[in-house]
């Protein structure tokens, strides 16, 4: 069953048109679908025309169209990562063009930067008992930073308010 929405929970590889080996039985009852599912390896995919920019790397997922793929540009399910470059003026007509991709099913966090941390993780909702962080940046303010300001004007007031008890 082609996946049907973007970044699919229930993705589990991408049908081939080329299998490099054909491995299992597609005999037997009730077995109508003959089509050859990638679960690894190297394998063409179709790109939906609408996707951003793919550059060699980048993590590829399921589109909203049905049978396409698309770049990932967020946290979610992916099923592999592009070995070409495509751009949307590559677009054949006629249809989605092809890329070579490599299947490799995972889940994708975001972009990673120069030291490795995350770029940036949008959700919905978080959900956790213990978060720890050296920064925390919303709507470009450091809520660490301002928390600790804060924290230093309030022992300065407590220190205050004791010398004016004593008097």
């Amino acid at each position: 069953m082609k996946a049907e929405k973007a970044y699919d929970q229930k993705l589990i590889g991408i049908i081939s048109t080329n299998p490099g080996v054909l491995m299992g039985s597609i005999e037997g009852e009730n077995k109508e679908d003959k089509r050859m599912l990638a679960l690894a390896g190297r394998v063409p995919v179709k790109i939906d025309p609408e996707s951003p920019t793919i550059e060699v790397g980048d993590f590829l997922t399921s589109s909203d169209k049905p049978g396409l793929a698309m770049k990932a540009t967020k946290a979610g399910y992916v099923v592999g990562r592009a070995l070409e470059k495509w751009t949307p003026l590559r677009q054949g007509f006629g249809g989605a063009s092809k890329i070579e991709a490599f299947v490799s099913l995972s889940y994708y966090m975001g972009e990673l930067n120069e030291k490795g941390d995350l770029r940036t993780f949008t959700a919905d909702t978080i959900k956790a008992n213990t978060v720890s962080t050296k920064m925390l940046n919303v709507g470009g303010v450091d809520v660490i930073d301002r928390m600790n300001k804060q924290q230093t004007e309030i022992d300065d007031l407590k220190r205050r308010l004791e010398t004016v008890e004593k008097r």
